[in-house]
């Protein structure tokens, strides 16, 4: 018995010796591109973050085509996250018909109570949100920018 165990942690130790070049570099080359990601998703998670206070302020001042916007650009990082498509249909209802706001501005507070911007930002129900790649998410903040831009103009 002593000479199987023996023999298997020789041969575990020869498979790790063999290798042990290649998988010095591999960590760290993964650590490293994991501590992109996670550098990134942060970023995503502060931008949405960050456009979705501004959308509710928006819905509470009753601009509703203002956050209408918000929910846009929110939409651009993910087409489906729920909470700015919720959000968006509900100001378009609001719009039309002021008695649907004070049932509907209760749900945003609840909403609100779930998101933390800064640097430790926090969303409702992250993990429904698709992050875009790194690439992608350069050409979805082109994209916010120039949507921001523009409506200040319009302002």
């Amino acid at each position: 018995m002593r000479h199987v165990i023996s023999t298997a942690f020789a041969v575990i130790a020869a498979g790790f010796a063999g290798c042990s070049s290649s998988t010095e570099e591999r960590p760290s080359d993964l650590s490293a591109e994991n501590a992109r990601e996670i550098d990134l998703k942060q970023d995503v998670t502060r931008q949405i973050a960050h456009r979705l206070e501004l959308a509710y302020s928006a819905f509470e001042q009753r601009k509703f085509d203002r956050c209408i916007r918000r929910c846009n650009e929110l939409l651009l990082i993910d087409p489906h996250y729920s909470v700015a498509r919720e959000l968006r249909e509900d100001s378009e209802k609001t719009r039309h018909k002021g008695e649907y706001f004070s049932v509907l501005a209760k749900k945003v507070e609840q909403w609100r109570k779930l998101t933390v911007d800064g640097d430790q930002s926090v969303i409702p129900w992250p993990q429904s949100v698709r992050f875009p790649s790194r690439e992608e998410w350069v050409e979805i903040s082109k994209q916010i920018t120039a949507s921001a831009n523009a409506e200040g103009k319009d302002d």
